[in-house]
């Protein structure tokens, strides 16, 4: 039987202009760590999507500390966060 662990998972929503860019970390249907990342122009079609596959939850959280802090350093406003 797959567990899953709903509350470990995380999503983040950064703004800049009218640029955004979305994170999640949460379990797929094997119950492996994924981390989803999509960006692109608000207003538009045009976009991107990414999936990282993790091999524990604890390298799929500095994967996704990693994207916390680089989404600050290229200036994107945090808009939500969970």
């Amino acid at each position: 039987m797959t567990t899953y662990q709903t509350e470990l998972w995380q999503t983040a929503y950064w703004r800049r202009g009218n640029r955004y860019y979305h994170c999640e970390l949460k379990q797929n249907l094997f119950a492996d760590w994924v981390l989803i990342r999509s960006w692109g122009t608000i207003g538009t079609k045009r976009g991107r999507q990414m999936e990282n596959y993790c091999s524990s939850f604890a390298q799929a959280q500095e994967t996704f500390k990693a994207v916390f802090k680089r989404r600050e350093y290229r200036n994107y406003q945090l808009v939500s966060s969970k």
